[in-house]
């Protein structure tokens, strides 16, 4: 599955001054919520908005990290959450950059 997520584009709420995050569940880290398509974000968040795309591969390997870094944080992704088929990407080895991974629940 994380290699079929890598060669995927996957899209994103955009803001003006940040990337929305969630508590997912409230206080474990945050989550950044990605989606399979247009359709299913604004399916999920009830409207359309704007947003950004790119390769799953992107995503965990440079924006994640970059996003984990600023905000000193734990940050994993959450595919089409708030669906039957959500998928969750934890920042594990394999997943992410070893220098930013988690093992047992902390760095």
């Amino acid at each position: 599955m994380v290699a079929a997520f890598r060669r995927a584009t996957v899209y994103a709420e955009r803001h003006d001054t940040a990337i929305p995050m969630r508590d997912y569940p409230a206080g474990q880290g945050l989550w950044l919520p990605v989606y399979s398509s247009l359709a299913e974000m604004a399916r999920s968040l009830g409207r359309e908005c704007a947003f950004f795309s790119l390769s799953g591969a992107d995503l965990l390997d440079d924006l994640v990290p970059c996003l984990t870094r600023a905000h000193g944080r734990i940050i994993a992704v959450m595919l089409d959450p708030d669906s039957a088929h959500a998928m969750a990407f934890p920042p594990v080895r394999g997943i992410v950059p070893d220098d930013i991974a988690v093992s047992g629940g902390g760095r």
